[in-house]
């Protein structure tokens, strides 16, 4: 699993959303890079 967090700055829905954003990032550089890894890994924002 990858998980996205930020800090407590900003509410809850945006930091919620960002940290979506960030893992969802990472994961598709990871599958870019490593095309083999698709599906292998799950995202979860955790704000």
């Amino acid at each position: 699993t990858i998980v996205g967090h930020t800090d407590e700055k900003g509410d809850y829905d945006y930091n919620m959303k960002l940290s979506q954003r960030r893992a969802t990032a990472v994961l598709a550089e990871l599958v870019r890079s490593q095309p083999a890894l698709k599906g292998k890994f799950q995202i979860q924002a955790l704000g």
